[in-house]
C-alpha cells in the first residue's frame, strides 16, 4: 500500500520497489523519517475507522474530523504535519523531490488508499459507511470485532514493511534478497507473524471457531 519515493538517483530500490537508494545521509534521514510517519498516520486513519465501525465516532464527518480536520496536531494529518511539514526537524534535509508539497501530498495520497480500500476491511453489512469512504458498517458486534481487528493487523503490516524498506538504505540490507527475507523468513518470529495471527484470531472468532 505505502511506497514512499526514495528518489535521488543513486542506485535503483530494486525487485517490485520503484525509487532509489540515496548514498546522501541527510537525504536518508528525511526520508525514512517520512516513511516512519505515514506508517503512523495510516495506522491513525485506521484508528479513526476502528472507531467509526464501533459507532464511539458518530458520522461520516466525525470521522473525517479524526483524520484532518481538527486543530493542528489534533488529527492524523496534523500530527503527520509537525513530523514533516516545513517546521519540522527534517525540512533542511529532505531532497528536491521531497519537498514540502511532497510530503504533504504523501498524507493525502495514504487516506485515499485507505479509504478507497475501506470495503476490503469492512465487507459485512447493509449500511454503507458515507462520505468519501468505501464500506459498509459492521452489523453486530462479532463481526465488529473482526474487521477492527483485521484493520489493527494490517496498519502492524504497513509498518513492518515500511521497517524493511528503511533497512534498503546504506549500511544495511545492501540488495533486494535480505529485504524479502526480512519480510518473510527471519530469524525469529517478524512482526508481519504477529500480524496474520492476529488476523487469523479475528476471524476464528467472527466464526464462532475462537471463545469470545
Amino acid at each position: 500500500m505505502l511506497v514512499v519515493g526514495l528518489a535521488i538517483a543513486q542506485n535503483p530500490f530494486g525487485g517490485d520497489d520503484g525509487g532509489f537508494i540515496t548514498s546522501n545521509k541527510g537525504f536518508a534521514k528525511c526520508e525514512n523519517s517520512v516513511a516512519k510517519n505515514l506508517g503512523k498516520a495510516a495506522a491513525c486513519i485506521l484508528g479513526c475507522h476502528k472507531k467509526r465501525a464501533k459507532r464511539s465516532l458518530a458520522d461520516d464527518t466525525a470521522e473525517d474530523n479524526c483524520e484532518n480536520n481538527l486543530p493542528a496536531s489534533a488529527d492524523c494529518k496534523g500530527k503527520y504535519d509537525t513530523a514533516t511539514g516545513n517546521a519540522s526537524k527534517i525540512n533542511a534535509d529532505c531532497p528536491s523531490c521531497l519537498d514540502s508539497t511532497a510530503r504533504a501530498n504523501l498524507f493525502d495520497t495514504v487516506e485515499g488508499l485507505i479509504d478507497g480500500n475501506n470495503d476490503k476491511i469492512y465487507c459485512a453489512g447493509t449500511t454503507p459507511w458515507g462520505g468519501d469512504d468505501t464500506g459498509v458498517l459492521p452489523p453486530d458486534k462479532d463481526s465488529t470485532k473482526c474487521v477492527t481487528g483485521v484493520g489493527k493487523a494490517a496498519a502492524k503490516a504497513i509498518a513492518c514493511i515500511i521497517k524493511c524498506h528503511k533497512a534498503r538504505h546504506p549500511g544495511s540490507s545492501p540488495t533486494t534478497a535480505p529485504r524479502t527475507t526480512a519480510r518473510r523468513v527471519p530469524r525469529r518470529r517478524p512482526a508481519w507473524a504477529s500480524t496474520t495471527t492476529a488476523v487469523a484470531n479475528a476471524t476464528n472468532h467472527a466464526v464462532g471457531k475462537e471463545k469470545p
